[in-house]
């Protein structure tokens, strides 16, 4: 059977119609045909080459008509093109036999074991999902025409991914149990990942308000090495980092809501635990991170934290290792700002410390003090390729910091050593430059014994280190230790310093044995 409109034409093939009536309320059939429609217009929604190949048995008792679906019945559609979003070669299969019957008073039950709908892709923008959604145990009813909907199925998906997302998880499985009861929705459901139990929760939403609630649930993350990391959870993790130590789990009690202009609106408290995290991120590693963060989420968007939360670090490891590490915190996204304070840190066996700052990220610029105690000047040299020098002292001072950006510089630091001193030797592996003053500098720091060094810090946005040293000592294998001032200039690049440092070592191993060592 063919119609045809303009240049479109429906095609409707019948392989097997039957029909016996007793009278003409009362019939029993079979029906095994197949649609196709080249296209069909529903709203603001435009479907192109539609097949519907369905087999069933047909009912109709005084006025009620049912219908039952064979398994292997099938609708698809080559596209299905809307105002937001586009699907391609989408079908709904039935799995298991689908029942529909229709009462005299419009009445409804639709009931199955299993339909599946497959999206192999559903374009949103730019943007590109997939995914497979089975619904067993399905039961919809509607009692009359003037009844509310009820309903219930158990929902599961499988092959769900998206271009949206930076990453693709790993054997990703959603079960969800829902459920329809005239105008409220019900639902809770679990998310999967690689076997693992990601994400729970539990919901009610209202159709007549548009307002609901939810319970969400990350249960305790235990992560590990190999199979236990964060990135086993992700096919090709796009990022050089892993998570392989610690425990994070998170819970939210949320509400929504439209406002005046139908918004969505997102409220609630935000509770998120991470204890002993360990993991690296490209050549940086962190080692058993721990912290709270409690807080409310309004409007959306909006997070305020409570105020002095916690957080402590053993060892954050960038090149250079800064160890017990400790700050107190707050966040408020409704004011764009960051409040630290009470920071504390082991560096090369000194501390360094700062009562902290408000960052702003809007302002141009955000400004904070740092107070560096007996900072090991030894082993500062130590860290570095310093060839043919070593120097002994314990250096303290204050450096002002300014944050512009994603710039961090310092003007006007000050540093000095510590009584009594220090000293330095240095071997420049000549003794003749055919400088006579270089030469005299080389000479008296072969063996340099000082009581002062006072040094101006200067570090400027693109990672360049000036430090300008004024020495008060002597060396006494010249003149009979007779006292020599000297003025040094010493630079470096800290970000090629740290990269060389980098360079030098297998950032998961040495994580793997900081982890055994604790």
């Amino acid at each position: 059977l063919h119609t045809k409109t303009g240049d479109r034409q429906a095609t409707l093939d019948i392989s097997e119609l039957t029909l016996q009536c007793q009278n003409p309320t009362q019939c029993k059939g079979h029906q095994e045909t197949v649609i196709h429609l080249p296209a069909l217009s529903f709203n603001e929604f435009e479907m192109q080459n539609i097949v519907a190949a369905t087999s069933a048995d047909i009912e109709l008792i005084e006025g009620i008509l049912s219908l039952r679906l064979a398994q292997g019945s099938r609708i698809g559609a080559d596209s299905v093109n809307g105002p937001d979003l586009s699907l391609i070669d989408a079908n709904i299969l039935v799995q298991e036999n689908l029942s529909v019957t229709i009462g005299g008073q419009n009445e409804l039950a639709l009931r199955s074991d299993g339909v599946e709908l497959y999206l192999p892709a559903l374009n949103t923008g730019s943007n590109t999902s997939q995914g497979a959604f089975k619904l067993s145990q399905l039961e919809i009813t509607r009692p009359s025409t003037d009844s509310d909907f009820q309903g219930t199925t158990l929902l599961e998906a499988r092959n769900l991914s998206s271009d949206m997302l930076p990453f693709v998880l790993r054997k990703p499985e959603f079960n969800s149990t829902l459920t329809l009861a005239g105008q409220n929705i019900n639902a809770e459901g679990i998310l999967k990942a690689a076997d693992r139990e990601i994400f729970t929760f539990q919901a009610t939403h209202s159709l007549n308000t548009g307002s609901g609630q939810a319970q969400l649930n990350l249960p305790v993350q235990q992560f590990g090495e190999g199979p236990d990391s964060l990135s086993q959870l992700f096919f090709s993790f796009p990022y050089e980092a892993n998570v392989v130590d610690g425990t994070l789990e998170a819970n939210a009690d949320i509400e929504w809501r439209t406002d005046e202009n139908d918004a969505m609106q997102v409220s609630g408290p935000l509770h998120i635990a991470i204890s002993k995290l360990s993991g690296f991120f490209e050549d940086m590693a962190l080692l058993n991170l721990t912290t709270t963060i409690n807080g409310e989420l309004s409007d959306t968007v909006n997070f305020v934290s409570a105020p002095d939360l916690h957080l402590e670090i053993d060892s954050f490891d960038p090149g250079l290792p800064i160890e017990n590490i400790k700050l107190d915190y707050s966040l408020n996204v409704l004011t764009q700002q960051v409040e630290i304070k009470n920071v504390s840190a082991t560096v090369f066996d000194g501390t360094i410390e700062s009562s902290g700052l408000v960052y702003d990220w809007q302002a141009a610029e955000n400004l904070f003090e740092v107070e560096v105690s007996r900072i090991d000047l030894s082993k500062v040299l130590s860290l570095g390729s310093y060839e043919g020098i070593q120097a002994t002292g314990f250096i303290s001072g204050h450096v002002p910091v300014r944050i512009a950006g994603s710039n961090v510089s310092v003007n006007e630091g000050s540093l000095h050593v510590e009584p009594p001193g220090g000293s330095i030797r240095y071997q420049s592996g000549t003794t003749n430059s055919g400088n006579p003053a270089l030469d005299l500098v080389n000479q008296a720091l072969s063996n340099y014994q000082y009581s002062v060094m006072d040094t101006n810090v200067s570090y400027l946005p693109n990672g360049d280190l000036n430090l300008g040293v004024t020495l008060q000592g002597q060396n006494p294998d010249m003149n009979q230790g007779q006292k020599i001032n000297l003025n040094l200039n010493v630079s470096d690049n800290i970000p090629t310093l740290l990269q060389s440092l980098q360079a030098s070592r297998n950032i998961t191993d040495a994580l793997e044995r900081e982890l055994k060592n604790r």
